[in-house]
């Protein structure tokens, strides 16, 4: 009796402890969503490891928070709007893949993308956010292109089996809290019962 009220008490501890993760990010609020911009060659190494990471690491949950636009910067309108947002920002390297936001940029990229998800969600609850390169969009007269990030990642031939789906479903959502609170529900109530039946013995 005792080892089952453990396992109950463990694996209630398991679920709290995944909702709590879940609470980590931050209230939706009516703050603009944050961008992270990726200015990419096709046939640049890093940058498929940037894509590859976001492939498998850009979450649902995230989309009302920020996401990824991205430059293929071999057109000379797109090369021209690289060159035009390295000198707003100051850039002094010029290689690729340059990743740009708010008023923060990285030139390259390593194996791990977190610091660019902690990096827009922080941002996401900054009041003096500024998307610089959506002001130096608004100013250039170039004919810029700009990618979602799943068409970046089929431009680079990714596989996007793991990739989550860009629809917010918020039915999905709706249904996974109502699984959780029904689980939960049935282990206090386990619990309960158990303790219940352990007084009357």
């Amino acid at each position: 009796m005792k080892k089952l009220l453990i396992v109950l008490l463990a694996t209630f501890c398991l679920l709290v402890g995944n909702v709590q993760a879940a609470e980590d990010l931050p209230e939706v609020t009516d703050h603009e969503k944050v961008h992270i911009y990726l200015f990419y060659w096709d046939e640049c190494n890093h940058c498929h490891d940037f894509l590859t990471y976001f492939s498998k690491n850009y979450k649902e949950e995230y989309e009302p928070y920020f996401d990824i636009i991205a430059f293929e910067v071999k057109t000379k309108d797109n090369g021209d709007f690289t060159d035009e947002v390295r000198d707003k920002l100051k850039v002094e390297e010029t290689g690729v893949p340059l990743i740009v936001y708010g008023d923060k940029f990285q030139v390259g990229f390593g194996e791990d993308g977190s610091e660019f998800i902690d990096a827009a969600l922080e941002l996401y609850q900054d009041d003096d956010y500024e998307d610089v390169v959506a002001q130096v969009l608004d100013k250039t007269e170039k004919e810029v292109a700009q990618e979602s990030l799943s068409e970046a990642i089929t431009r680079m031939g990714i596989d996007t089996s793991a990739m989550p789906s860009e629809s917010n479903d918020d039915e999905d959502h709706g249904s996974d809290t109502v699984a959780i609170v029904v689980i939960l529900a049935v282990l206090i109530a386990g619990v309960g019962g158990l303790f219940f039946l352990a007084r009357k013995k």
